[in-house]
Parts: structure tokens; C-alpha cells; sequence
């Protein structure tokens, strides 16, 4: 508490506008205030923060306030939880995708062709815009700066179809170089005049074959072609001569899924990569005893082994293939179970429902078991006992099926009914007083929670 105070007396303190010493410590102290309240964890004291910073004097439109790591790390699991996955893709991970547009703008006031060869740059707050006519310093939108307004120019500098040029910034310039002359010696440029300062020295990219440059803000970064399908990424300094900083050896990969064990759908014993046909990005896989399942992000469900099992007469997928679940209405699936050496799987939808598939003999899909069943394989289907339920888990066992619901209620179906209440199937009623649960987990015997 003495430690929030504190933070924040020094955060609304008044700065005067020459008092740069103040500014900076008013912008620390705001930045700390963001990491206080985001470990804290607690919903008054974020407000009263904001609070604090929003209703100030505006002391801290004109500062530079660093966002800390945890506020970032908080606003990417919040982005993770709206798209339904458990930890959020980034470019590096994942590439960019083509369809990856947020916003656009015309800018009317810059004429360009559509073969024109523009190039663009930034530094965080402005775009820095290359093309025939000359570099433009237009506003980003971000940082208190208005989204399209250009507020500078110069004709000095210009990018022709002719000639093949580059535009970098770092340590707080911008960087001009035309390639065509195979020059090493890049203008610096002052972001703010748009006026020459001096020139740097960069990297020669004619020197390692097929190579590329680019800026991060601090430093010049070239990326080349080594041997043997890799790359070999180089970092310098800007200076008058280029001091390479570090040289990182990369090597291209691609994301495999290993298997091994024994299995009747899979003929392969060791080690060995699971090639699945598609580009999905895989979140779960389980195995049963005839048929193995496997859950995208997307919340698509894949299923490879002896399809008659699921239910499905004819189409299946050839051996070592992976092919779609047929599921009715195509519901996105966030969880699914299957048990030890079993012969069905429980499927969870987002919209609460639980979808049954494989052999049922015992009673594992809810149907009544009074007389002895045939064992019959079924299609994905829903479960008719939790109709009108809002199931947020399963678990399996080989004969038992167990589901728990979102108020906390845990259901047993099949050979392990007996253990509960025959007149409610409800197994365990104190689950409905505890205020969140972790996961539920069939054993050969009884269930865990």
C-alpha cells in the first residue's frame, strides 16, 4: 500500500514544461504504476491508477511512457482468451498471415502510380514515406500524432523506378542508401528537418551473395543465404565503419508431431514424425485402442485409424491418413477425451454441448443400460442426458464416461455408474461449492478431479 502511494504521488506530481529531469521521473514513476497494478492483480487499484493518470493535469501527453513487459505479457493473454486459444500466435511462430489487414488510409495529398516503387519506414510514432516526389513524414495515428497528416517534406530524396534504394532508421536517424551504386556508405537524415546529418557506414550486401538489410530501431540487421538450408543473421552498430555486435546461425525448421508405442492403427513401433496432411496447427492428441483423435486450434477434430469404429460405414481415411470428423453443424471443439485402451470419445462444443462417438456397451453415451446393449459403433452424436447442460469438460475410461458441467456438476456414465447416485447419475455434489475446477481425469478404476 505505502509502496502505491508513494508511486502515485509521484506519478500526478506537476512538471513544468522546461523541466525535463521532472518529465522523466513522472513517466518511470507511470510506468511503474502500470506493473504495480497489473501484478497486483486487483480491480480497484487498476482503476485508481487509471484514474490517477487520466484525470491529471495532462502533464503526460508529452512524455514517453515505456509500456513495461508483465502489461504486455497481460494484454497478450487477454487477446488468447478472446480468440479461444491457449497462448496467442506471433509473426515469428507463425509467420504473417495474407489476410492480416487492420486499417487502411489514402493519403490524396501524395501522388503515386500504382507501378511506383515507394518505400516506407517508421519510428514508432511517424511513417516515413519514400517515392517519386520526395521522403514524407506522415502521422501514424499512434502517439499523439494524427493518423495521415504529413508534417514534413522534402524533395532532396527521391525514389525512381530507375535505380533500387533503401530506407532504414536506427539510433534515431533515418537512413538513405542507393544500392544501385554499390556504395557501403548509407545519408543519415534527421527525422525531424528531413535535412542530410552526415553519412554511416553499412554492411556490403554484394559481399555474401543473397543477403538482405533491415533497421530494428537500435541496429542495422542483415540477414544472408548460408550452406546448407540455413541462415546466418548479423547485427551491427551504426558508426562511421560497421561493428558487428553478434552473428546468430539459423537453420529452417518445420513443426513435427512424434509418435511411439504400439497401436492396431498405427504399424510403425519407435520413433517416428505423424504426418497429418494438413497445415492446422495441431493442440491435442489422444489415442483409443482402434482410432486415434486430434484436436486444431481452430477447434477442428481429426481421426485416422479404423474409421468403422467411429461409426463411419465407408470414406475413411487409408492407413496412416488423417481425415475430419464428421461432426452435425460443424461445432467448434474446445476439449475431447478418450480413454485408456477405449472404444469411444467425448467431444465438448463451445456451446456447452458434449458430443459422443465410437462403441457404447455398457451405457457410456447415456442410454439406459437396464437390458444388456448390443456393442455398436456410433457417429459423433449428442449426448441426450445433457440436453439443456452446459458442459465445460470430459474424461473416459475404457467402459465409463465422465462430464462436468459449468456449475459443477460431475456426471458418470457406463460401468463406473455404479459408484454414484442412481437416481441423478451425480457423482460428487460438493464440486458445485468450489469456485473453479482444474480438469477431470479417468483412471482404470475411479475418477480424479
Amino acid at each position: 500500500e505505502s509502496l502505491l502511494q508513494l508511486i502515485l504521488e509521484i506519478t500526478v506530481r506537476s512538471t513544468g514544461a522546461n523541466d525535463t529531469t521532472g518529465q522523466s521521473l513522472t513517466a518511470l514513476s507511470c510506468s511503474c504504476l502500470f506493473s504495480l497494478v497489473v501484478a497486483w492483480g486487483e480491480t480497484g487499484k487498476t482503476l485508481q491508477a487509471i484514474s490517477a493518470i487520466l484525470t491529471n493535469n495532462g502533464s503526460h501527453a508529452c512524455q514517453t511512457i515505456q509500456v513495461p513487459i508483465i502489461l504486455n505479457s497481460l494484454q497478450r493473454s487477454v487477446q488468447a482468451v478472446l480468440v479461444g486459444k491457449i497462448q496467442i500466435q506471433d509473426w515469428f511462430t507463425s509467420g504473417i498471415k495474407k489476410a492480416a489487414l487492420m486499417q487502411k488510409w489514402s493519403l490524396k495529398e501524395i501522388p503515386v502510380d500504382e507501378d511506383d516503387q515507394c518505400l516506407l519506414q517508421s519510428d514508432g510514432f511517424f511513417l516515413y514515406l519514400l517515392c517519386k516526389d520526395g521522403l514524407y513524414k506522415i502521422g501514424s495515428g499512434y502517439s499523439g500524432t494524427v493518423r495521415g497528416h504529413i508534417y514534413n517534406s522534402t524533395s532532396r530524396i527521391q525514389s525512381r523506378r530507375e535505380k533500387k534504394s533503401w530506407l532504414g532508421y536506427a539510433q534515431g536517424y533515418l537512413l538513405y542508401r542507393d544500392v544501385n551504386n554499390h556504395s557501403v556508405t548509407a545519408i543519415r537524415i534527421n527525422p525531424e528537418t528531413l535535412e542530410q546529418d552526415g553519412t554511416v557506414t553499412v554492411p556490403d550486401c554484394n559481399a555474401d551473395g543473397q543477403n538482405i538489410l533491415f533497421t530494428d530501431g537500435e541496429f542495422i540487421n542483415q540477414i544472408a543465404a548460408s550452406k546448407e538450408d540455413g541462415f546466418v543473421v548479423r547485427i551491427f552498430a551504426t558508426s562511421t565503419e560497421p561493428v558487428l555486435q553478434q552473428e546468430l546461425q539459423l537453420k529452417l525448421a518445420r513443426k513435427c508431431l512424434h509418435a511411439c508405442g504400439i497401436s492396431l492403427f498405427d504399424s510403425e513401433k519407435d520413433l517416428h514424425i505423424l504426418s497429418t496432411g494438413f497445415d492446422e496447427e495441431l493442440a491435442v492428441l489422444g489415442a483409443g485402442r482402434e482410432f486415434a483423435l486430434m484436436k486444431t486450434f481452430s477447434g477442428k477434430v481429426y481421426y485416422t485409424g479404423k474409421y468403422q469404429s467411429l461409426g463411419i460405414k465407408q470414406g475413411g481415411p487409408s492407413s496412416g491418413k488423417w481425415v475430419e470428423l464428421p461432426i452435425t453443424k460443424s461445432p467448434k471443439i474446445i476439449q475431447f477425451s478418450v480413454g485408456h485402451d477405449g472404444s469411444h470419445a467425448l467431444l465438448t462444443a463451445d456451446d456447452g454441448s458434449v458430443f459422443f462417438t465410437g462403441t457404447a456397451s455398457k451405457g457410456e453415451d447415456g442410454e439406459s443400460t437396464k437390458s444388456r446393449r448390443q456393442a455398436k459403433p456410433y457417429k459423433p452424436k449428442k449426448m441426450v442426458k445433457m440436453e439443456g447442460k452446459f458442459v465445460v469438460s470430459t474424461a473416459c475410461n475404457n467402459g465409463s464416461s465422465s462430464v462436468i458441467t459449468k456449475d459443477g456438476e460431475l456426471y458418470m456414465f457406463g460401468k463406473d455408474a455404479v459408484y454414484a447416485d442412481n437416481s441423478t447419475i451425480l457423482y460428487l455434489n460438493f464440486i458445485k461449492n468450489c469456485s473453479t475446477f482444474i480438469y477431470i481425469q479417468c483412471n482404470v478404476a475411479t475418477p480424479k478431479i
